[in-house]
């Protein structure tokens, strides 16, 4: 934006000082001179047209992308914006984060039973849980048809996911120990298991961590309040100021045109007439 004023200022600039120049050589009287002078002042009335027509096609652009916006923030569903967002169908992005949710859910929940099914074949009990260190798996949905995430809603007793690794590594045989310690040590987990193990609780835990903003993305919450930022800061000034830059642009290259044909008549006029009726016309000019 900054070098389109810059543009813009450049080409004024240059005209201020090719006009001066005209009005001088006028008053010198010096024909070859000013009829340079015209063909570069044409040359700038071109260059000022094309400026022009970018002003007037600029502005349009902002013009049509600031109704689009304003479509967009007062009926989503049905403007232009809207359809090219699939965040914008509630059914769809709902279906889609509803869909990874249940899937975190149920994973948590077989979980959660295998590892009851897991505590029945030990022997451990509620009373010596604490030996263990995870009876249950905190699962934050809540809910039987529409799942809700509630981080909060996890009981006391139950972990994170993503700790199930600092649980198991107490349980874990590495390859550096020898099987007979291990056995002494009670470590009777292998090492791929816990890999195995680690990796699946932190992507799940991963996931978990960043359900709130997918729900979020899926809402376009962030789209829709950069779009109310637009149409309520920044919509109007730009309209404004495309606006001026244009008419003003085109002004400018009307009154050039003007000028120049002004010009080449009196040059063609003093052409073909004496050189003190051309002073005169200079000095009345």
């Amino acid at each position: 934006m900054c070098h389109r004023y810059v543009a813009h200022l450049v080409v004024l600039t240059v005209n201020l000082v090719t006009l001066v120049a005209a009005l001088v050589l006028m008053l010198l009287h010096w024909r070859p001179g000013f009829i340079i002078i015209i063909i570069c002042f044409w040359i700038l009335t071109s260059l000022c047209w094309f400026l022009t027509g970018f002003d007037f096609f600029l502005h349009t652009f902002a013009n049509d992308a600031c109704s689009a916006f304003e479509d967009f923030e007062e009926n989503p569903q049905n403007s232009s914006l809207g359809s090219m967002l699939p965040c914008i169908k509630e059914s769809f992005s709902g279906k889609l984060i509803a869909e990874i949710g249940y899937t975190i859910h149920r994973f948590i929940v077989q979980l959660n039973s295998n590892i009851s099914v897991a505590y029945r074949f030990l022997g451990v009990s509620e009373d010596n849980e604490a030996l263990v260190g995870i009876m249950k798996i905190c699962d934050p949905f809540s809910g039987n048809s529409n799942l809700s995430y509630v981080p909060q809603s996890c009981p006391q007793d139950a972990v994170p996911i993503g700790d199930i690794s600092k649980i198991l590594a107490r349980f874990t045989c590495h390859k550096k120990g020898t099987r007979e310690e291990c056995r002494k040590e009670g470590r009777f987990l292998p090492e791929t298991a816990y890999n195995m193990a680690h990796a699946y609780s932190r992507s799940i835990q991963d996931l978990l961590d960043i359900y709130p903003d997918l729900q979020i993305l899926s809402k376009c919450t962030v789209v829709r309040n950069k779009v109310a930022e637009i149409v309520s800061q920044h919509c109007r000034p730009i309209r404004i100021s495309t606006r001026l830059l244009w008419s003003s642009m085109l002004s400018l290259s009307i009154i050039m045109v003007l000028l120049v044909f002004t010009w080449v008549v009196e040059t063609l006029q003093c052409w073909v007439k004496p050189l003190s009726i051309c002073s005169r016309i200079a000095r009345s000019i």
